[in-house]
């Protein structure tokens, strides 16, 4: 089943009036009425794929033409307005495909749809102190632009989090100690993650970040569980434990100019390092630290460092890097 977010109110949509493929037929007719009134309408059964061609919003008329898969259809597709979800949960057993209907309500929201800074004061406006505790899934409305310091820290419950694709900053300790928090997806459009902003989420494994990410702070992702992960293009500076300590391996991309003192450190797994670009300008002492299983160190588009200092390094060997380069700090001479 399709669910689909107004990207211009924000309304939640189970279904939409669609241009649909030749496989499926849309019937308007009693079965739809009886289910939503008079204007309701179901999409016919028929084949097991298939693609939503446009988008009208019910709500405020925004229309998109973007494609959409919907996926494997299990029984039928409901096209419904928003404030029709009530109506349509006491069909949620009969149905497979209404299974996750219910989460979309518009009390699911943990702050009002005309939020534009989400605050931890207004959290607790909200849900109060036992409501925010117990907190598991946060359903951030489109709209919020930032979310703010603390906003959700010790949420200890606290398992799914979706942030819409109109929020720019992730701000310090914004997450902090989210110890149940598994997975996340931060949006395009994120330009700003602060300083120990999911520190401490020890079930953290996955995240995806996206490629407007300009600033990633110290300690960002400090204490979780991340082995491996894409650093966006954009990022200049790596900083402090920004990432983690249980990397596996990782790939600095070209834009990045500069590795803070301890950004690798105390990564125990850590085997392999490769700088992509050209760009990097210093390497800070102790930026590998106490990270004792690294084995190479590679420079794609580098075959030679020459430090202020007048040292010149020959980077063609890997393993060589390894063992020279965590010994000091390294400022390029350009």
């Amino acid at each position: 089943m399709a669910t689909i977010r107004c990207e211009k109110c924000g309304s939640l949509h189970v279904s939409v009036d669609t241009k649909i493929d030749s496989s499926y037929s849309v019937k308007k007719g009693l079965f739809g009425r009886l289910l939503f009134g008079f204007g309701g309408e179901s999409m016919g059964v028929g084949g097991k794929k298939k693609e939503i061609k446009s988008f009208h919003c019910q709500e405020c008329g925004w229309q998109s033409s973007t494609s959409m898969d919907m996926g494997e259809c299990i029984d039928i597709e409901i096209a419904m307005n928003y404030k029709d979800i009530e109506r349509l949960l006491k069909y949620k057993a009969k149905y497979k495909n209404l299974e996750n209907v219910e989460s979309m309500r518009a009390e699911d929201y943990v702050v009002d749809r005309n939020v534009k800074v989400l605050t931890r004061e207004l959290l607790l406006d909200k849900l109060g102190w036992e409501g925010k505790k117990s907190l598991q899934r946060a359903n951030i409305p489109i709209g919020v632009v930032s979310i703010e310091q603390q906003a959700f820290m010790m949420c200890s419950n606290l398992k799914e989090v979706i942030i819409p694709s109109s929020v720019e900053k992730i701000s310090r300790l914004a997450f902090f100690m989210c110890v149940e928090l598994e997975k996340i997806e931060i949006p395009e459009g994120v330009e700003f993650i602060g300083m120990s902003a999911f520190k401490g989420c020890e079930k953290l494994k996955e995240v995806k970040l996206p490629s407007s990410l300009i600033t990633i702070e110290a300690f960002a992702f400090c204490n979780c569980q991340l082995e491996k992960i894409e650093i966006p293009e954009n990022i200049e500076v790596i900083n402090n434990l920004a990432f983690g300590q249980y990397l596996k391996s990782v790939s600095i991309p070209e834009k990045v100019k500069v590795l803070k003192r301890g950004a690798f450190q105390e990564s125990e797994n850590l085997k392999t390092v490769e700088f992509l670009g050209d760009k990097i300008e210093e390497i800070e002492e102790g930026s590998f630290e106490d990270s004792p299983s690294l084995i190479e160190i590679k420079f794609k588009n580098l075959t030679k460092w020459e430090d202020e200092d007048g040292t010149v390094l020959d980077l063609t060997d890997p393993i060589k890097n390894a063992q020279v380069i965590p010994t000091r700090g390294w400022r390029r001479k350009i």
